[in-house]
């Protein structure tokens, strides 16, 4: 925490967030990631399909999650990206999409729609990339 706020490095631009975005983003990722315990859910299919430690797919979809409300942040607050609504829609497996994960498109023609990727650090570390 630097004065208050939560800094997060996206490549090289910096997203910093009050305490209160912090929360109100968190509590938005951890009800999404509350309510996808269930049969046919991601959860499941990572333990089912990928043997994937519960918490580990906990913390790879808390950062996933995560790396999508920065991403619109740093778009918004360096280039004056609009602001869009991240999807925390529950869907089944056979119902998850391709789709970009920032759909600017939809408010302007004038941005392209992003997809957002991300890992965590020690991944970053040993990648370099």
């Amino acid at each position: 925490m630097i004065n208050g706020e939560d800094l997060f490095k996206i490549t090289d631009i910096k997203v910093c967030l009050t305490d209160k975005e912090n929360n109100e983003i968190n509590n938005k990722i951890e009800h999404f990631i509350n309510s996808m315990h269930g049969a046919n859910q991601s959860i499941a299919y990572y333990q089912e399909k990928r043997n994937a430690e519960p918490n580990k797919i906990i913390k790879d979809l808390f950062l996933g999650k995560k790396a999508e409300f920065l991403a619109m942040y740093a778009l918004h607050k360096n280039y004056n990206f609009p602001i869009v609504e991240i999807d925390t829609e529950i869907k089944s497996i056979r119902n998850k999409s391709w789709k970009p994960d920032l759909l600017f498109n939809t408010i302007s023609n004038k941005y392209p729609n992003v997809h957002v990727k991300s890992c965590s650090e020690p991944t970053y570390d040993y990648c370099k990339d």
